[in-house]
Order: structure tokens, then C-alpha cells, then sequence
């Protein structure tokens, strides 16, 4: 430890500045902490995962009536984009009422997010989602 010079403002100094000083790193320490904790808080809430995103996007919210109703109404009914993404353009056309337009409304949309049809689990999560956002 350095050893400073035995007067009266040496003393002064010990005595009252230093736990003042101390108080005040300490003060310091405690802010940056938060600080650093609400950052990465905003991080992970920035970061989401790809698959359940999709399954939070409801068809009837991004879809026309006509398009929502044939995919709720089929053998194998979709109710959100992780399951439409996963299905194929000859298993979604084998659907009543579900047609060429409705194939192209489908399509358009998840080129618009960066997405496509029979998509594995794997290419979902690599993908990079775009106007993610603007949906919800």
C-alpha cells in the first residue's frame, strides 16, 4: 500500500475523502452493472427464434378470406406459418377451393419475409427473416 505523508490534510484525506471516494465508485460499480444487465436484457428481447415466431403468426392475420378458409378447411388444416412453410405447393394445391391465385398470394407473402414452401425445421431457423416486425 503507498504510504502518504503524515500531515493534517494526509489525515483530512483518509479520515473523509476516501469513504466519500469509496461510496461514490461503489455508486458507480452498481450503475454500470444495471446498465450492462439492461443491455443484454434488450439483446435477447432483440433475438427471437425463427420457429416459434412463425407459430405465433396466425394464417387469418396475414392471408385473405379465401386463402384462410381452404387451408382451415383441408384434410390437414394450417393455422399458422411454421406449418404452412413446412407443406408443399402440390399437398397446399390438392386443397378445395384452394387455387393458382391462392398459390400465388401464399407465395408472394413468405418471399416478402425471405421464406418458402417445404421448408425443413432446419432452413427455417437459418433463415433471416425480413419485415418481422410489421406483421404483429
Amino acid at each position: 500500500m503507498i504510504q502518504f505523508h503524515e500531515t493534517g490534510y494526509g489525515r483530512k484525506f483518509f479520515n473523509h475523502e476516501i469513504p466519500e471516494l469509496n461510496k461514490n465508485l461503489n455508486r458507480i460499480a452498481d450503475a454500470l452493472e444495471k446498465l450492462a444487465m439492461e443491455k443484454e436484457k434488450v439483446e435477447i428481447e432483440n433475438e427471437f427464434d425463427n420457429i416459434s415466431f412463425l407459430k405465433s403468426i396466425k394464417i387469418d392475420k396475414v392471408f385473405s378470406i379465401r386463402v384462410y378458409n381452404s387451408l382451415t378447411t383441408s384434410r390437414n388444416p394450417k393455422y399458422n406459418l411454421f406449418e404452412l412453410v413446412q407443406s408443399s405447393e402440390t399437398e397446399l394445391l390438392r386443397n378445395k377451393h384452394f387455387g393458382v391465385k391462392c398459390l400465388w398470394e401464399v407465395t408472394e407473402f413468405l418471399k416478402s419475409m425471405n421464406l418458402d414452401l417445404d421448408m425443413s425445421i432446419e432452413q427455417i431457423e437459418a433463415a433471416k427473416l425480413k419485415n418481422h416486425t410489421t406483421i404483429l
